[in-house]
């Protein structure tokens, strides 16, 4: 979903413009999801909450609609040997997420992966989904970042300008 090289050397780059890059990507990614959803498209969005401002961002572009937010688990072992079977993982990341991710996290449903293969996970989910469950999530999830810190401003009202990150993209 990141135009190649997005992530080169994040590790070095000012954090400010780190936030700066998530932001914008979590922006376009949610808005992108939003108009899907509200020309009737369902979408399933596959993402990793690791961030402050994505966090945010999802509830900011997202909670007004007739969304679902579902924890996926699954044993860091398990994980692992995953990630080793694709090409483009990062070995471990997932493992090392698992102790935080899901902590500060509302859910209308979670499903466990680990032992399950795909078709069963979905078929777990396509039930849980055809009973029509309320979707509370959101506004729990809402609640709990304004509750936690209603200081932060609106994120990324300003998003990056076009000529700030230029140069990955030009390969």
């Amino acid at each position: 979903m990141e135009p190649p090289g997005y992530w080169d050397d994040w590790e070095r780059l000012d954090e400010s413009l780190v936030d700066s890059m998530v932001c914008a990507l979590c922006s376009a990614m949610y808005v992108a999801v939003r108009e899907y959803a509200t020309h009737g498209q369902e979408v399933v969005l596959d993402t990793v909450l690791n961030n402050r401002h994505a966090r945010r961002l999802l509830v900011e572009k997202l909670a007004d609609l007739p969304a679902y937010l579902v924890g996926v688990h699954c044993d860091p072992s398990e994980l692992t040997r995953r990630e080793a079977m694709r090409e483009s993982r990062e070995i471990g990341l997932a493992a090392t997420q698992v102790e935080w991710i899901h902590k500060p996290m509302h859910y209308d449903f979670q499903v466990e992966t680990t032992e399950k293969k795909p078709e069963e996970v979905a078929a777990e989910l396509s039930s849980w989904f055809m009973a029509k469950p309320a979707n509370t999530a959101f506004a729990r999830f809402a609640a709990q970042l304004n509750a936690a810190n209603p200081s932060i401003e609106r994120t990324c009202s300003g998003g990056l300008r076009p000529s700030t990150h230029a140069a990955p993209f030009e390969r």
